[in-house]
């Protein structure tokens, strides 16, 4: 009995298997089972997929041409201590106050005077890679060409205005500068003058004192003559007094000889050494302030305003997606939609089949 049933639950298990294996081999599909699909729903597989062609080519020859209006701003410059030049304003600065501030103002303004004539406008803003040039585009039709451009000029005008502003203050700052220094250059060309003609004073002040040292060294030499003359003579009370009148005039004339000698080669040799110090030392002020004036003048020169480098233009190309690459795209979609609906359509007639058999 025992044995009689281990083997008929043997016989059952092998059944089970053999109908397992019969029922994994009906659920392979082989590429041959994919091509007879395919073959047998050619129609919807090639309906699918001529209709996504003709979409695309609806899609492509009627969709809106556009262009690329763009324009490129250069950020202005300024000196700093006369050396190096840096902008006035940051590029991230100058680019958030346009995304931040300036194009929302401008397309607002312009949304409110005119709603009806075009759809909303995106203006873009962007740094050119490694520069400093901001980049303002807006993509649209060419028959908006005017209004884009003018959007795109009222935004320049906005960041020049405000960088006007601080290139003015920065101007007027190194225009005052430089007059103060001017003035200052005047003030010493003015006393180098007047050094020169003290100079002046002094050569013809010292050739006047040579001219009375000379007639006073003839005058004490003459009386030295008439002293040694009268000294000859026999001693009598008018040669006496004549001597004694002679030895004060030389002594007299000697001292003053002196201090004339002592004035023309020490005082007046001292006095004109302090005037050339004088005279290189505002040589030397002059020549500062004359580098100082051409630096300021230098910085003027070399200060650049914030402008647009070109008038806004229009792409010479419509931008966006090619009508090729569209197509190639919406063929792609077809096919692939194409190959799921006709699994999908042999699935549901299966499931049907399945449904209605006894």
């Amino acid at each position: 009995m025992n044995k009689a049933s281990n083997e008929l639950e043997i016989g059952k298990r092998d059944l089970q298997y053999v109908m397992l294996d019969r029922r994994a081999a009906d659920d392979e599909i082989s590429p041959i089972d994919l091509w007879l699909v395919l073959v047998k729903r050619k129609n919807v597989f090639f309906f699918i997929v001529l209709f996504s062609l003709l979409a695309g080519l609806f899609y492509a020859f009627s969709r809106p041409i556009v262009y690329e209006f763009s324009t490129s701003i250069e950020i202005g410059t300024q000196s700093v201590d006369g050396r190096s030049e840096v902008p006035i304003e940051s590029t991230q600065s100058v680019l958030a106050k346009l995304k931040e501030a300036y194009i929302p103002l401008v397309l607002a303004s312009y949304n409110a005077a005119a709603p009806e004539k075009t759809k909303i406008i995106e203006i873009e803003s962007s740094v050119a890679k490694d520069s400093d040039i901001i980049r303002l585009s807006v993509v649209g039709h060419e028959n908006n060409e005017e209004i884009y451009k003018s959007l795109l000029n009222q935004v320049v005008k906005k960041i020049t205005t405000d960088h006007a502003r601080v290139s003015s203050l920065v101007k007027n700052d190194l225009l005052l500068d430089a007059e103060q220094q001017e003035n200052v250059g005047v003030q010493l060309a003015n006393e180098f003058l007047l050094m020169q003609s003290q100079m002046k004073r002094l050569d013809k002040k010292e050739q006047l004192l040579n001219k009375r040292i000379k007639n006073l060294s003839d005058f004490v030499l003459s009386n030295e003559k008439l002293r040694l003359n009268a000294s000859k003579r026999k001693g009598d009370q008018n040669t006496t007094l004549v001597l004694m009148m002679l030895d004060n005039e030389l002594r007299s004339g000697r001292e003053l000889l002196a201090e004339l000698e002592d004035q023309s080669y020490l005082s007046l040799a001292d006095e004109r050494e302090k005037l050339r110090n004088k005279m290189s030392v505002n040589e030397k002020k002059q020549l500062e302030n004359e580098q100082l004036v051409k630096k300021h003048k230098a910085q003027l020169t070399n200060m650049l305003e914030t402008r647009a480098i070109v008038e806004p233009l229009k792409s010479s190309s419509p931008v966006g997606i090619s009508n090729k690459l569209l197509l190639l795209f919406f063929g792609v979609a077809g096919f692939m939609s194409s190959l799921i609906a006709v699994f999908v359509v042999e699935f549901l007639e299966k499931v049907k089949a399945s449904q209605s058999a006894p």
